[in-house]
């Protein structure tokens, strides 16, 4: 009797120290897993049964660590990573994990705009004047949508050119023939006189513009804007990705989760198109590294 006893009482012990560690451990042999948040413990004979709740697994450090990408290989298992940390449910996404998040997809996004500006494919641009807007002087702002000069298909990119003062771009949007409304950042807004194509802000895809809107300043004496069409066969699939990642970064800003997700997707899918693009570029026989060396040395492509 005195024995049955033992191994009930050894049993129950061996049972709640089983349990009490999972709980203080945190899952550290699975760093991200969701653990169960409720435990039947059995307490054996006449002791019935109790529950004990487990905390979710705090992240550790290593889990949420990461190295800046050094390839787009890199840049895409951040994505992923970044992904999974998103997906998880609510009562473990910690905003320490939302944080490491923002900061994987951030780095991946900066890699791929460092390394698409590196690569620029900007000399095969055509460029195609857009319109030209009125910008009053005086410092008030003003917004209304650009008389176009033409309708240009698949443009990829547009730049700018101010007359009679510095202009300051607010905001851009484009509308294309399915009435898709896509809002663009421009990153170097302050558009200097007599200094055109200095900056460029790109599109998510080639479009063709039915409509453009811009929301511009000067705080000079009165200007003029005027947008060109950039066009181009390169397939820009490095923008595409830089795009969608900044959209993915707006989104977990806004604890718009799902959106964040959804950009994701769209980034990773881009991400593995332009990778291919930087290792055919990069091969000996390349027909891009050939107009490289040709436009070097002086020669006509």
């Amino acid at each position: 009797m005195r024995y049955g006893r033992h191994n009930r009482a050894a049993g129950r012990s061996r049972v709640l120290e089983w349990a009490l560690g999972l709980a203080l451990a945190g899952g550290a042999a699975a760093q991200d897993v969701p653990t169960s948040p409720v435990l039947a413990v059995d307490l054996g004979e006449g002791g019935g049964v109790t529950t004990v709740t487990l905390s979710p697994a705090p992240p550790t450090e290593e889990s949420l660590s990461f190295h800046p990408p050094l390839c787009v290989e890199d840049a895409h298992v951040l994505c992923v990573r970044a992904s999974g940390l998103l997906s998880m449910p609510e009562d473990i996404f910690t905003p320490q994990r939302r944080e490491a998040a923002r900061r994987m997809i951030e780095s991946a996004r900066d890699y791929c705009d460092f390394l698409d500006n590196r690569h620029s494919s900007l000399g095969s641009y055509k460029w195609f004047r857009l319109a030209t807007q009125r910008v009053p002087g005086g410092g008030r702002p003003v917004e209304d949508a650009a008389r176009l000069t033409s309708q240009i298909a698949n443009v990829s990119a547009i730049a700018y050119e101010a007359s009679g003062s510095d202009v300051w771009i607010w905001s851009i949007t484009v509308t294309g023939l399915d009435d898709q409304e896509t809002s663009l950042t421009v990153t170097a807004g302050n558009i200097a006189q007599g200094m055109p194509w200095t900056v460029v802000t790109y599109l998510p895809g080639p479009t063709t513009i039915k409509r453009i809107t811009t929301r511009r300043q000067t705080f000079g004496k009165s200007a003029e804007l005027t947008l060109y069409a950039g066009v181009t066969r390169e397939p820009e699939y490095g923008r595409r990705v830089i795009y969608q990642l900044g959209r993915a970064l707006d989104a977990l800003n806004s604890r718009l989760d799902d959106d964040a997700l959804a950009s994701l997707t769209q980034a990773r899918e881009a991400m593995v198109q332009f990778n291919r693009e930087q290792i055919e570029r990069l091969r000996p026989d390349s027909g891009w590294l050939l107009g490289r060396t040709r436009r070097a040395a002086g020669r006509r492509p």
